[in-house]
């Protein structure tokens, strides 16, 4: 399951994608990975627009971008 939500909030727009799978994790049973080619181009992207992209994963994973507005 993936959910997408778009809010504004505080004067900045926020991305954020969440899946339930099996999510980044550094121990555990969890997979262990640093970010690769993709995850790395994602990042630059969102801070060429002046965001921040942070990328979580206990229990899934969680992609948040936030981009000021104007």
């Amino acid at each position: 399951t993936v959910a997408v939500t778009v809010d504004v909030i505080d004067h900045e727009v926020e991305l954020k994608i969440k899946d339930d799978g099996i999510g980044f994790q550094s121990e555990g049973n969890r997979l262990v990975r640093s970010p690769g080619l993709g995850l790395n181009s994602m990042r630059k992207r969102v801070e060429d627009l002046g965001g921040t992209l942070v990328i979580g994963g206990s229990g899934g994973t969680t992609v948040c971008a936030t981009f000021p507005l104007g």
